[in-house]
């Protein structure tokens, strides 16, 4: 039996060609339309194909209730700086994080149509997502079953939410898999069309993922594996340099942006040399213990789905010699070494494995269904009725518009959602002209409170890292609080906001807490060891206990 492919959207001379030459270049060659007995019946498609299609919307509209859960550091981070680069501010100049800029640009487009909110950015999210599984859907129906395909890309929309992986939440390596996906989509096309411009496109497209989160790089063998396999039908040289010319385009267009900004310097700081010196403080020991964490946490919290993906990951293994298992074994692996960057593991790294993962779950049900129809299509509904009973069981983390037992275990106890509440709090007080500066890593704070910040330093924890840039920063963050006189000062003082360890540099958080006890009165705080709310008239607020957030006025 051989493979379950549509001929209509194949490309010419690909995975499996009838003959080695093309004669006619350019042009599709005819349909092969495999025998009936290689294919599910018509009932059975309509049948799990609709399963597939509920099932991938099931797990999208989650995210509709996820919406409702606070911004996390990075959400607020990245939402705030990219509400600053929409209205004009220079990266790295009057705003910086380690991230390439498109992050920021992407985040500033979906705040401006959905709105800079919880909401608005999640549902942005959605839509992305959205779109990577339908490119993991027409990706895939080039070599596979269009069943199967569907039912990979409503694996990959469950697995997307995985609440240890923060998929939840809007984070930059949701848009890298958007990015890669169209890249990897666009070069299989440029097959099937004469001339270049796809080739180039989906080399641009790539530059987005790197743009967007500079170690997604290392999925660069993937295209040369991809480009290397078609080398019997084109020059896989020639088309490897005109994908890299279409990747350099946008990088020389950042490029000129940042020399005629003057912000070259700044760029390769917070791009290359801060990130290093980042890596650095994560200890081996430490590096494993967040490897076991994440892993553990991550695959049994969607225990059956990754024992599936498992059993889908074998099989790819075993019929590596395909070539749409071995390239997919490949994106696997390259996608577990972006894992180890930072040795830290974190939970958001891990969505970039879902793709392979899911994408390999179809090829696997393909070969199956080679073996046996009917093993295939059995196995096929066993993952979806999988896909649904993980929703039954986290029912409450995936449908409930509030924040969960299992949000709370998450974030151990940061406070988010004091965060959002008492930022709100804050608006209800201030006057139009007013202002306020948050202490800690929430820029999120000035987008509840819609007000600028007064500093360009809003994610302070980075500057509790020893660098030869730390001193003058921090004496720039406390020059800004003194000066600028903020209005209002919402203080973190719990300790993880700021990265703190025994080695951190604490100059500016001892240095801002003496500023505002001495010049702010507080009027509202949460006390997270007691998770109570305290309000200016309603009790004491002693802003000497940690584990609090404290909301301050100037007096």
């Amino acid at each position: 039996m051989g493979y379950v492919i549509y001929l209509r959207t194949l490309p010419p001379n690909h995975w499996d060609r009838m003959s080695s030459k093309n004669k006619n270049k350019g042009s599709k060659k005819p349909e092969q339309v495999p025998a009936v007995a290689d294919r599910p019946s018509g009932t059975t498609t309509l049948l799990l194909s609709s399963l597939a299609i509920v099932t991938g919307l099931v797990a999208l509209t989650s995210r509709l209730f996820l919406s409702a859960y606070p911004m996390n550091r990075d959400e607020g981070t990245y939402g705030y700086l990219g509400s600053l680069a929409i209205k004009g501010s220079i990266p790295y100049v009057d705003f910086y994080e380690m991230k390439p800029p498109v992050l920021y640009y992407l985040y500033g487009i979906g705040g401006t149509l959905f709105g800079f909110s919880d909401f608005g950015l999640r549902f942005f999210g959605l839509l992305r997502n959205l779109t990577s599984a339908l490119f993991i859907y027409l990706i895939l129906t080039r070599y596979i079953d269009k069943t199967y395909a569907l039912v990979s890309a409503a694996l990959f929309a469950m697995f997307s939410i995985n609440l240890y992986a923060l998929g939840f939440t809007m984070v930059a390596e949701h848009i890298v898999n958007t990015f890669v996906l169209l890249s990897f989509y666009l070069l299989i096309r440029s097959y099937e069309h004469k001339g270049i411009m796809l080739i180039l496109l989906a080399g641009a497209a790539f530059a987005m993922a790197i743009l967007t989160k500079q170690t997604a790089i290392l999925l660069s063998p993937l295209f040369l594996l991809y480009l290397i396999m078609q080398r019997k039908q084109k020059s896989w040289i020639l088309h490897g340099l005109t994908f890299a010319g279409g990747a350099l385009v946008p990088a020389l267009l950042l490029f000129v942006f940042l020399l005629a900004n003057s912000a070259l310097d700044d760029a390769y700081y917070w791009l290359l040399t801060y990130p290093a010196k980042y890596s650095a403080t994560v200890t081996s020991e430490e590096g494993i213990n967040f490897f076991k964490y994440f892993l553990q946490n991550i695959s049994l919290f969607q225990v059956t789905l990754f024992s599936i993906a498992g059993l889908a990951l074998a099989t790819n293994a075993i019929f590596a010699r395909h070539k749409p298992n071995l390239l997919l074994l490949v994106y696997f692996l390259l996608a577990a070494l972006l894992l180890i960057p930072g040795f830290r593991f974190y939970g958001q790294y891990w969505l970039l494995l879902f793709v392979p993962l899911a994408m390999m779950t179809g090829t696997a049900l393909h070969q199956l269904s080679r073996k046996d129809l009917r093993l295939g299509t059995g196995a096929a509904f066993l993952v979806l009725l999988c896909i649904l009973g993980e929703a039954v069981m986290h029912r409450s983390y995936y449908f409930e518009a509030e924040t969960t037992p299992d949000i709370v275990k998450l974030y151990r106890n940061n406070p988010f959602e004091a965060i959002r509440k008492l930022s709100t709090y804050a608006t209800s007080l201030m006057k139009d002209n007013e202002t306020i500066m948050m202490c800690g890593s929430e820029p999120q704070v000035y987008l509840y409170a819609g007000k600028p910040a007064p500093t360009r330093h809003v994610f302070m924890s980075m500057l509790t890292k020893h660098t030869e840039k730390t001193d003058a920063f921090v004496e720039e963050a406390l020059s800004d609080l003194q000066d600028k006189k903020p209005d209002y000062v919402l203080y973190n003082l719990f300790p993880y906001s700021w990265s703190m360890t025994e080695s951190s540099n604490d100059v500016l958080y001892t240095s801002s807490f003496a500023i505002v006890a001495r010049e702010y009165v507080p009027v509202a705080a949460f006390n997270m060891n007691d998770q109570k709310y305290t309000y200016l008239g309603d009790g004491v607020i002693d802003p000497k206990i940690i584990n609090q957030v404290i909301l301050f006025k100037r007096k």
